[in-house]
This record gives C-alpha cells, structure tokens and sequence, in this order.
C-alpha cells in the first residue's frame, strides 16, 4: 500500500487513531511511527503553535511498539521496539537538524557556464 505523508498531525489521528481498522496491521503502524517521528521531529517548530508534539511523540512511539507486538522476525522486534525506547532522542535530532538547516541556509549556487 502506498502512503502518502499527513501534512499534519491531525492527519496522522484521523488516518492512524479513529481508524481502527489499521491496528492490527504492523506495516501501517510502523508507517504511523514513522510519520510521527518525521512531523514531531522535522516539522516540530511548524507544528508545536497547533499541537501538542509531546503527545503525537508518545503516540509515535506507541505506533512503534505496537508495530513491534505485531511482528514475527526476532530482529525486526528489536528494531521497532529500540525506535520506540528512544522515539524522543531521535525526535529531538531531527529538530535540531532542522533548526540548524534552516539557521545556515547552506545555498547551492549553479555551476557557471562552461565550467
């Protein structure tokens, strides 16, 4: 199935929460995190005037935990239950990465003609 990423987080509660239909589905849940992680991450400045990040961020990792209950490789358990331990480290890198990304403003210049 392909997923589009929400705009929002109130996408992600709308597509992911009242749909219940998709928590059995450890795929759309580890999608769900992913987003989560993604928009309270990345887009954190943009969103924290709307949302309340901190509970989109547990909801996250709670996505990533219930992705893990769901799945059968013992490794792939591992994985998505270790993004969920530390969901808000790495929430917080990528909006330190952002704010730094979008302090710098690093431009590429074109190359010039006939170099």
């Amino acid at each position: 199935m392909d997923l589009t990423t929400p705009a929002t987080l109130a996408e992600v509660f709308d597509y992911f929460v009242l749909d219940s239909s998709l928590r059995d589905d450890g795929e759309m849940m580890e999608a769900a995190g992913a987003q989560c992680l993604l928009l309270t991450g990345f887009f954190e400045d943009q969103l924290r005037r709307r949302h309340n990040v901190r509970w989109y961020a547990r909801l996250g990792a709670a996505f990533y935990s219930r992705a893990a209950s769901l799945e059968r490789s013992p490794q792939k358990v591992r994985l998505l239950g270790a993004i969920a331990s530390g969901f808000e480290p790495w929430r917080q890198r990528l909006a330190r990465l952002s704010r730094d990304l979008r302090e710098r403003q690093y431009l590429l210049h074109p190359p010039r003609p006939g170099t």
